[in-house]
């Protein structure tokens, strides 16, 4: 399995990553920036391989043309996110 690169940022591991060129029509975004939450790095790289996992079959969906059930999984990804305390950054903030 590939390392998922990890930058620590104001107290906080945080996931930076390019969007792969494969989901560039689903996916307008060149980078994806997702704070963790935690300042641990075990706890962090977990947390960092789910997102990341949620985000590609998402993108999956959305390539085979199931872009209603692509969303619905996307908001249930950012739901749990939310409740494990792992923050979402739209990249117009970063």
């Amino acid at each position: 399995m590939k390392m998922i690169p990890l930058m620590f940022r104001a107290g906080s591991f945080v996931m930076v990553r390019k969007v792969p060129k494969r989901y560039a029509a689903v996916e307008p975004r060149k980078q994806i920036w997702l704070s963790l939450g935690t300042d641990v790095h075990v706890e962090a790289v977990t947390k960092a391989t789910a997102a990341w996992d949620a985000l590609i079959a998402s993108w999956e969906l959305r390539l085979a043309g199931e872009s209603d059930e692509a969303m619905k999984r996307y908001d249930a990804v950012r739901e749990i996110a939310a409740r494990k305390n792992i923050t979402y950054i739209p990249q117009s903030e970063c």
